[in-house]
Order: structure tokens, then C-alpha cells, then sequence
């Protein structure tokens, strides 16, 4: 079992089973020898793994990924937390939530604002929000 190169899509794992992947093997990975059937309603194990599971935790602070790039591009709060709600939410932060965060960020001090970023990303791709639209 090995590790397919970066960038890899699972539709090109082939055969499935040669990766170890323990996402894929918790969203219901199909072994394609056959139609594929799976069982698509979410389970306890999955929330857990959004809550805690290293997938999202690990990519939320990857060097080189949206919030990397944004937090070095010397972006206003602002403007970074649109970013973060349009790529989330394909929408602008409304005045209510703008006014809050903003706010909010201004108490957070240098050596906390990538962490205090990295939580609002997380709460944006674990909200009801987030869920309902993608």
C-alpha cells in the first residue's frame, strides 16, 4: 500500500485498494470491480472526522494553501475574511458578520492571527452553511 503522488484525484486511484487512504475508506470508498454501491447517509465516524480528523485539520494550514497564500499576500482582515467566505460560501460576509469578525480580529495580536485564521476557516467549512450548500 503506497501513496499516490500529490495532486492525485480518487477517480484516478486505480485499482482503489493499492492506496490506504482512511478517508476514502470512511466516505464509503467503492472498489469499482463491479457498479459501484455504497452507502451515502453520513455516519457518527464522519462528523468526528470533520471535528477532529487530520484531513481538514492538516489541510486548513498547509503551506501553500488559500489561507498561506492570504495571510502572505498582507491582506487587510477584511479583505481576507471575504476571501474566506466567498471561497466557502460563494457569498460576502453580511455587515452583521463583518462587523463581528472584524472586531474580533482586531483584539487578535501577530503571533495568534494564523491561528485565529485558521479557526474561522474551519468554523466556515463545519457550518450548517457550508454543509447545505456543498
Amino acid at each position: 500500500m503506497g501513496q499516490p503522488p500529490p495532486g492525485t484525484r480518487a477517480i484516478e486511484l486505480n485499482p482503489p485498494t493499492r492506496y490506504f487512504s482512511p478517508f476514502l475508506d470512511l466516505y464509503g470508498r467503492p472498489l469499482r470491480y463491479a457498479l459501484p454501491e455504497r452507502d451515502t447517509s453520513p455516519s457518527i465516524a464522519q462528523a468526528l472526522h470533520v471535528w477532529a480528523g487530520d484531513t481538514y485539520t492538516s489541510k486548513l494550514t498547509q503551506e501553500g494553501g488559500r489561507l498561506d497564500q492570504l495571510l502572505a499576500s498582507e491582506e487587510s482582515d477584511g479583505l481576507i475574511v471575504e476571501q474566506l467566505y466567498l471561497a466557502a460560501f460563494s457569498r460576502l460576509p453580511d455587515q452583521n458578520e463583518r462587523t463581528a469578525l472584524e472586531a474580533k480580529l482586531a483584539e487578535v495580536e501577530e503571533p495568534a492571527r494564523r491561528p485565529a485564521f485558521a479557526d474561522l476557516t474551519w468554523a466556515l467549512l463545519t457550518s450548517r452553511e457550508f454543509a447545505y450548500n456543498h
